[in-house]
């Protein structure tokens, strides 16, 4: 007889097993989504794309993804993880594909769009399979998703650089959906076993008014949405503010990768001090490094300062990032964990949405001080309502 232990579902759900499941793919599904970054400078010149249409394909990824997590990250909660997990990395491959292939504005701003439903399907069904798997360890096991997560963002850009100086600008679309079926094929061949987080006695209807009740998930939401917002300025803005002041593709992607190497060595280790000196209070400290370097893009005109900064401002989201991710699981209830991440997620990247609609208009109409000005003020004013929200009353 085969015991409890040694079942194959019961091995399917150890944490390293299912990391090594994840890890992979959330790292060639970042490559994809990254690529473009360094290349979207490129591209609108070869094709006269407006500088206002920059916004439209940045901000396409995060309002589709807004979408599919809010309204689809509950199903994996009902069971139905394996179908996000795969039909997220499949959509996301067709949408690389679709990349590849455009010409125009609106196929780039529907390709984009197709490519963050496909990131809002994937994340926080994957998330919420980690926690579940060791609720103990969860902003560590986040720690090193997020790893591969970042590693794939930023390595990107470098690989699509390189790539389309030797073979055009369409070639790396089509690698990293090779890469990213791959990454698919890997998965469906490990046949995970993931078991429905809700039984007879809860249920995920109204979840997010739940959710939003607990004032620490509250919290945790509110810094997402200050983590997030300028990660929507630098997808829409950080290749034509790097160009403007003369920097390559090549410098770009090579600045990006840079920025991801403290941050894939040290997010492992934030998510652990989340774990251990507390979720909240690691992401809210965190701010102290990352305003600043917000606030000095704006007023640095040199591309190798502004990369300097951009590495040490990676330290600080190194430890915010896993730990925020953290703080929304630990006061999330159990049959609402992928609802938790999925709220989260949602709020953040509709923020990054907005903020990369209206990036480029504000940096033609005013420059990039009052840009990153007006965004270092933001985060503190939302660091402030957190705070506030999680003191006790007196």
């Amino acid at each position: 007889m085969t015991s409890a232990a040694t079942t194959p579902a019961a091995r399917t759900s150890a944490p390293a097993h299912v990391l090594r499941i994840l890890a992979p793919a959330q790292f060639a599904l970042s490559l994809g989504y990254g690529v473009l970054f360094a290349l979207l400078a490129p591209l609108q010149d070869a094709h006269g794309l407006p500088t206002a249409g920059l916004g439209l394909i940045s901000g396409a990824t995060f309002l589709t993804s807004l979408a599919a997590q809010l309204g689809l990250a509950r199903f994996a909660d009902r069971g139905y993880t394996k179908a996000l997990l795969y039909g997220g990395m499949a959509t996301a491959a067709l949408s690389l594909v679709w990349l590849g292939s455009a010409s125009t504005l609106w196929e780039f701003v529907l390709a984009r769009s197709v490519e963050g439903f496909a990131i809002g399907c994937f994340v926080p069904a994957g998330r919420a399979w980690l926690v579940s798997a060791d609720p103990g360890r969860a902003g560590r096991n986040l720690g090193v998703l997020a790893s591969f997560d970042v590693a794939g963002v930023t390595l990107g850009p470098l690989l699509g650089a390189v790539v389309a100086r030797r073979l055009g600008l369409r070639a790396p679309f089509f690698l990293l959906a090779a890469c990213v079926l791959a990454a698919l094929a890997v998965v469906v061949a490990s046949k995970p076993e993931t078991a429905p987080r809700t039984d007879s006695h809860h249920s995920t209807k109204g979840g997010i008014r739940t959710l939003i009740r607990i004032r620490p998930v509250l919290a945790a939401v509110i810094l997402t949405v200050a983590l997030e917002f300028p990660v929507g300025i630098y997808d829409s803005l950080w290749s034509r503010l790097l160009t403007d002041l003369g920097a390559s593709a090549t410098f770009i992607g090579v600045g990006l990768a840079l920025f991801g190497l403290p941050f894939m060595v040290l997010t492992p280790f934030g998510g652990r001090a989340g774990d251990r000196f507390g979720a909240l209070r690691v992401t809210t400290w965190s701010f102290a490094l990352i305003v600043p370097a917000t606030f000095a893009y704006g007023f640095l005109a040199r591309p190798g300062l502004i990369t300097v900064m951009a590495v040490l401002e990676a330290v600080g989201t190194a430890f915010a990032f896993p730990a925020a991710q953290a703080a929304v699981a630990e006061d999330s209830p159990p049959h609402l964990l992928a609802t938790g991440q999925g709220l989260a997620l949602a709020a953040g990247i509709g923020a990054a949405g907005a903020a990369a609609f209206v990036a480029p208009l504000v940096y033609e109409e005013v420059g990039a001080a009052w840009l990153f000005g007006i965004t270092a003020a933001l985060m503190v004013a939302l660091v402030a309502v957190a705070v506030s929200i999680t003191r006790k009353p007196t």
